[in-house]
Formats: structure tokens, sequence, C-alpha cells
């Protein structure tokens, strides 16, 4: 009888904070943003060995799991508020039900353990896609959330670090190891995590405008491009590159360092892609001129999508002349 009371009072105390939170993070979209990225870094540290509290049916629940059921309930909290949904809330309420569906079969098929442990990775996709759905685009809200990720990538790289020291000196400070991807020993954390950096890089691109931003943000740009480039993931180079190329283009005002940085791209990735041998010179030559066709064929792509009134492919005035010349009705 007494544990019984006692778990009943956690699950009030647990309930009421759980409501306090979720009105306070309707407001705070930094605050979230800070959650979110702060999550991955959890994960990333340890692996598969979050801090969880186990629940009766041996139910794990992650500390990550925590911050996306918030993050969920203060989506939906958000989302009930707006006077009208457009296309895109629609979509996602579509998919939010589909999720909740989903999970509700895969319990009565599969049991509660399995079902929940292949649904979190699609809550915290959809809990954070729907809670930011609902903030009207503000450059000031961006530019908050573009420092805080910068501010994440720290811990990242600390991480990468102490990961290197285990490996390279033998130096073990007690960090897990990384589970998935360990294709090379310079690899120390997965895919993911490599996009995480290597998207906070394409963040800091504006940056190198004269005089516009803060001199640290420069200064994290290349830190984060040396950690990008040896941790030598291809497919993170070559997201790179058109990122740069993407931003290079809608702001003209970069100019010579935005060419500049998709030419080194392109000759870092295409360099990569030559070390990797293979034990015909025919097949090698293959690959490479694949990877920097491929290279070529984004980029102009990039270029080409960028001028919609321009170029080969083209929106044409004729259907605006039509207008202007056909008699009003």
């Amino acid at each position: 009888m007494t544990t019984v009371f006692v778990l009943g009072l956690i699950l009030l105390v647990a309930g009421v904070l759980g409501v306090l939170l979720v009105d306070w993070l309707i407001k705070r979209p930094d605050v979230v943003a800070g959650l979110v990225l702060g999550s991955v870094i959890v994960q990333a540290v340890f692996v598969d060995r979050v801090p969880s509290l186990i629940l009766p049916g041996d139910t794990r629940v992650a500390a990550t799991d925590v911050v996306s059921a918030l993050v969920f309930a203060a989506g939906v909290a958000r989302l009930l508020r707006l006077r009208r949904f457009d296309r895109y809330h629609r979509w996602l309420v579509l998919l939010a039900l589909v999720l909740f569906v989903s999970v509700i079969r895969g319990v009565a098929a599969f049991g509660p353990q399995a079902s929940i442990n292949d649904f979190r990775q699609y809550l915290f996709f959809a809990g954070v896609a729907l809670y930011f759905a609902t903030f009207p685009p503000s450059d000031l809200l961006y530019d908050r959330i573009g420092r805080i990720w910068l501010v994440m990538t720290i811990p990242m790289m600390i991480l990468v670090c102490l990961r290197w020291l285990a490996i390279f000196a033998g130096i073990d400070l007690g960090v897990p190891a990384e589970k998935y991807g360990a294709d090379a020993a310079i690899r120390v954390i997965d895919g993911p995590y490599t996009f995480f950096l290597a998207g906070a890089f394409v963040l800091t691109i504006p940056a190198w405008r004269h005089g516009e931003r803060a001199s640290w943000i420069r200064w994290m740009s290349v830190v984060l491009l040396l950690f990008v480039l040896v941790l030598n993931r291809r497919t993170v180079l070559l997201a790179i590159l058109v990122g740069v190329a993407v931003v290079g283009l809608r702001d003209r005002r970069l100019g010579r360092p935005a060419i500049a940085l998709v030419a080194l791209g392109g000759v870092l990735t295409i360099g990569f892609g030559c070390l990797f041998g293979a034990e015909s010179a025919l097949v090698q030559g293959v690959m490479v001129a694949a990877l920097a066709g491929l290279i070529g064929v984004l980029v102009y792509l990039t270029v080409e999508l960028d001028h919609p009134f321009a170029g080969r492919v083209r929106a044409t005035p004729v259907g605006f002349q039509q207008i202007l010349t056909s008699p009003s009705r």
C-alpha cells in the first residue's frame, strides 16, 4: 500500500512539473532548440547507454525521450492555439496521426518495449517539426537558434578529441566508443553527428562578409571545417559543397569567398576519392570521374534552380503577357 502511494505521489509531482514545463516551453523556442541540440550531444556521448528510468514492464524511458515528449506536447499545445491551419500544419497533423496509429498497432503486435524503441526517433522528429512549424519566420529567432547550434558543437568536438585520444594515444577517459559505422579509426562519431558539425559550418558561411558578424563565428567556421575534413565522410563533404553553393548564390555579397569554398570543397572531395585505391586503375579512374561529375551536376543544378527566369529550363513571361493583353472580364 505504501509503495502504491509513493508511486502515485511521484507520478503526480512529475505530471505537475511536466505541465509547468510545457507551458514554459510554449513561449521559448530558443530553449526548445537548446534542448533538442543538447539531446543530440547526449545521444552521441552515451550511444545506446543514455541515462534512463526503468518503468514497470521493463520499459526504459531515456532522458532524450523526456525531451522529445515535452517538445511534442508543447508543439501540440501551440498547434491548438492557431486560428487556422495551413497545408504544412495539416500534413504534420496527418503524420502525427499515422505515427500514433502505428505505435498502437505495434504495441498490439510486438509489445510495448519493441514498439516504443522504434517509435522514439519518429516522435523526436515529429515533435520538433510540429513545434517550430507553429512559429512565423523570424530572422532574430533563426539567428539565436544558429548561435545555440554553434555553441553545441563545442561539446561535440570535445567528444571527438577525447575519442581520438583513446584510439591514437591510448588515453581512455571513460568516454563510450561509437557503435555504428566504425569503418575507420579516424571516424570516431557516426555519420549523423558529422552532419551535425557540417550543418553548423554551413550556418557560419555568411560570417565571412567583412564586418557583419562577430569574429568568433569565423574562427568557429574554420575549426568546424577542419573537424569535418578530418572525420573524412565523403557524403558530408558533398553536402557541404552543395550548401556552400546554395548560400553563395542566395547571398551575392559573399562573392569570392563562396566561390573559393566551393572550389576547395570540390578539390578536397575528389582528393579523398583518390585516396581509396582500387586494384584496377580503370576502376579507380571511373570512380573519381563519376564523383567529379556528380559534384559538377549538383553545382550546375544549384545555379540553374537559383535562376528560374534564365537558362535552358526557365519560366517564360508568356503567361504574364497573355494576362496583360487579354481583355478584362
